[in-house]
């Protein structure tokens, strides 16, 4: 179990907490968006997002973002990104999460700090773990995602 100054990280440990604060008018869908590969030489980024990591999956939604380089002593970036749903019930809402991703962690989180169409007025946290890592593919990061929105 990941822990972080006595907090468990892993996604399972985030959601338990999660569902014990109280949301009396709100509604929080958990979208589990699948594993994206970030760039590995470019700041700026539009990749797609496979229903699954199969390499041949369909895809579903887009993550555009920034990344930047953001500690001096680890691989860590800050990170602005817009999930962008392109499919199904969520197509043309987008989550808006910023936040700092340090990659040589297990898991990492991040706060979801806005949205738009179904995810008006969202916020919440997104857990990311890295799936894994090849110098031929890139570094392929899995993000379980649950918001509160209205």
């Amino acid at each position: 179990m990941a822990v972080v100054q006595g907090i468990a990280e892993e996604p399972k440990a985030v959601e338990q907490w999660f569902s014990k604060l109280g949301h009396d008018n709100e509604k929080w869908p958990k979208p589990i968006l699948p594993p994206h590969h970030p760039p590995q030489d470019k700041v700026f980024t539009d990749n797609s997002l496979p229903l699954d990591p199969e390499p041949n999956s369909q895809i579903v939604d887009r993550a555009q973002g920034l990344f930047g380089s953001a500690a001096l002593d680890e691989i860590s970036l800050l990170m602005t990104m817009n999930f962008v749903f392109t499919q199904g019930e969520y197509n043309g809402s987008t989550l808006s999460l910023l936040g700092r991703n340090a990659v040589s962690h297990l898991y990492r989180e991040m706060r979801i700090v806005g949205g738009t169409g179904v995810f008006r007025l969202a916020q919440g946290i997104a857990s990311a773990k890295t799936a894994s890592f090849s110098t031929i593919t890139g570094l392929l990061v899995e993000y379980n995602v649950m918001v509160i929105h209205y």
